[in-house]
Parts: structure tokens; sequence; C-alpha cells
């Protein structure tokens, strides 16, 4: 797996809080889209010429897209854990309601669908 230390856009909210299993949702969302093949992933066609995986772990949204064609996959699955690691670890670990982050031809995402509001 290749090191790659880029940084995040991380999503500006206004002030809110994790559900109480926030956190082993956004790494089973991280776990789950990265395993090529793992139960829950769907992929199809994005815009374009790029094929669009995603998942959704409890209540967190994970996706990625890229470009079409094995290569493409190869490409979206090598830079995946890198990839939200870094979203979980500078954004959702900051208190930021998820971000994405883009490397080549890659984007990926994740985000809470179920938040609450801080008091």
């Amino acid at each position: 797996m290749a090191n790659i230390a880029l940084t995040a856009n991380c999503f500006d909210t206004p002030k809110w809080t994790f559900y109480d299993k926030m956190y082993d949702d956004v790494w089973g969302a991280r776990s789950t889209l990265c395993t090529r093949g793992a139960p829950g992933i769907e992929c199809g066609d994005g815009f374009g010429s790029t094929i669009r995986c995603q998942v959704k772990v409890g209540n967190v949204y994970a996706a990625m897209e890229g470009t079409t064609g094995a290569a493409g996959l190869d490409d979206m699955y090598k830079y995946c854990m890198d990839a939200l690691d870094n979203i979980n670890n500078q954004c959702v670990y900051s208190d930021k309601i998820g971000g994405n982050w883009h490397y080549g031809k890659n984007s990926y995402w994740l985000q809470p669908i179920v938040i609450g509001a801080k008091q």
C-alpha cells in the first residue's frame, strides 16, 4: 500500500455530535469499501468515463470514483485505505462531518448520514 500524506477536504458544518457508534461505522465503512468484493459494495457507472463504488455501513456513507476499466479500478483500490484514513483522521476526529480526498484521477468521500446538533 502506498503511504501518501495529502490533506483531506473536510466538510465544514455547524456544531454537531457523533452518535454512539460513529467511530465504529467510519472505520467499518473504510474497511468494507477498500476490500474488493466485500458484501454491500455497489459499483456502477459514474459520470462520463468513470466508475463509482459506494457502501453504507451503519449510518455512514463512503464512496470512491475513478476511471473505468480494470486499471482504473485497481488504481482506486490502491489508494482507498490511505484516502479514508486521511478523511477519518483529519476530518472525523476533528469534529468535522466527513470529507473528501482526491489523488490523481480518483476521488473518495465519507460522510455520516445521521447526526445530532450540539447543545
